[in-house]
């Protein structure tokens, strides 16, 4: 897994860019949105306590309102829910299919959070939870 140099989010808080989802790598999804604006959901995550103890999750916003970040593992599918994950204290994550991979879809816990906040309707967090196709 290619890394780039690591960024100190707080004081116990690191992420990395996986370059493998930026680089067209087979079988991998890929990030359309920049490395900021990635970073940007990653922190948002943190401090809308959208992370588990190593597991994440994140949503990419255009004027307030959650937008596409990337495409799925074939490369043409859009996606709009980010996974995040820790490894040795140091974070990274990539675009989520919650379609093609159950280990993709928010948990409940999270669900319940965009449901709360109004990030996102009620249809699309259960379609969400369920697997099936929804898109923005």
């Amino acid at each position: 897994m290619a890394i780039v140099p690591t960024i100190s989010v707080s004081p116990d808080v690191s992420y990395s860019h996986n370059l493998s989802h930026r680089d067209g790598t087979l079988k991998k999804s890929q990030w359309k949105i920049f490395n900021d604006e990635e970073l940007l959901s990653f922190t948002t995550a943190l401090k809308k306590k959208w992370l588990l103890s190593d597991v994440g999750w994140g949503l990419h916003f255009e004027n307030k309102t959650p937008a596409n970040l990337g495409v799925a593992q074939d490369h043409e599918t859009l996606v709009f829910v980010a996974k995040f994950v820790n490894d040795k204290n140091t974070w990274h994550g990539y675009p989520a299919d919650h379609q093609r991979n159950n280990q993709d879809i928010p948990p409940e816990q999270i669900r319940r959070k965009w449901l709360e906040a109004k990030v996102l309707p009620l249809p699309k967090i259960r379609k969400l939870g369920k697997g099936q196709p929804c898109s923005l």
